[in-house]
């Protein structure tokens, strides 16, 4: 009912065959909403995400070109966290 009920066409044709697409964890709503509802309506199955990575120094090159400096950064085996700080004007 609340599928019917979704007015997106793009939102309604990837959720009605959710698993026909790989979930890909994104900033984009619709792929983020995917991945969501296709981790929920399998929490009994192994499920592999798959998120497009580049080498770290390619987004910390672009933060610095916008302004961003490095504050911190922190190395674990599935992830890196860093901490960017923008001076304001």
């Amino acid at each position: 009912a609340a599928l019917a009920a979704c007015e997106d066409r793009e939102l309604r044709g990837l959720l009605e065959d959710y698993r026909a697409y790989p979930p890909e964890p994104s900033l984009d709503a619709v792929l983020c909403t995917h991945c969501a509802v296709r981790v929920f309506m399998e929490m009994n199955h192994d499920i592999h995400i798959y998120e497009e990575t580049h080498d770290l120094s390619l987004y910390l090159d672009i933060a610095s070109r916008v302004g961003f400096t490095l504050l911190e950064s922190m190395s674990m085996p599935e992830r890196t966290i860093i901490v960017l700080q923008k001076k304001e004007n």
